[in-house]
């Protein structure tokens, strides 16, 4: 699902390699008051959100490592790009 007006995305992996059962994911982009717009930008925030079964032998913990590990892999790679 894209909603522009929202500024959000929506997605469902449906067959994976990890172990979900169910994973549906929203990322939401928001402004942030007080952002410096001299230079002619606006500051954003991007949220992002998660809802997932358990995967099969896995401890919450080890989700939120591997959760933890994705975002700043992906976090790095969009500051590579900007």
């Amino acid at each position: 699902m894209i909603d522009p007006v929202e500024r959000c995305l929506s997605y469902e992996v449906l067959e994976n390699n990890v172990g979900f059962r169910s994973y549906v994911a929203t990322v939401k982009v928001t402004t942030v008051d007080g952002g410096d717009e001299s230079d002619g930008g606006t500051v954003c925030r991007l949220e992002w959100s998660f809802v997932s079964d358990p995967v099969d032998g896995w401890k919450k913990e080890d989700l939120e490592s591997f959760v933890d590990f994705f975002l700043k892999h992906w976090a790095n790679k969009m500051e590579k790009n900007l």
